[in-house]
């Protein structure tokens, strides 16, 4: 099975060596999640995590309904609806801030990583995924 995580630190790949400059990283933009009961989940990040929610896309083109919730100005956790019973493993993304995505992604070509084509999501923003297996 083949994933998407877009520009998860997994490996030590993304870790500056000795003669490679730091990768343009800001932080987290977002955490994405599957989730098969949107009803207890948005329960869960607005009356117990206090998270309002900012937006939602339905279900289009081969990719499924999705809900934000807003953690801060810059952060987000996404769930993905998905059929119950939700897989275990639920984790989606991690999306990471950037200050120049396309240096970013030569940065990450350089260190023998295969991001993906600059591409824009469904929100507007343009992202590089990296895939793994």
């Amino acid at each position: 099975m083949t994933r998407r995580i877009c520009l998860l630190a997994l490996a030590a790949g993304l870790l500056p060596a000795a003669d490679q400059p730091e990768l343009p990283l800001n932080g987290i933009a977002h955490v994405a999640f599957r989730s098969s009961d949107f009803d207890k989940s948005a329960e869960f990040y607005t009356g117990i995590l206090g998270y309002r929610e900012a937006f939602r896309f339905p279900a289009a083109e081969g990719k499924p309904a999705s809900v934000f919730f807003k953690v801060n100005d810059r952060q987000f956790v996404r769930l993905d609806k998905v059929d119950a019973p939700a897989p275990d493993d639920r984790l989606v993304e991690i999306a990471f801030l950037t200050t120049d995505l396309q240096a970013l992604r030569e940065q990450l070509m350089a260190r023998r990583l295969s991001p993906t084509a600059v591409e824009t999501r469904r929100d507007g923003n343009p992202y590089v995924c990296l895939l793994y297996t």
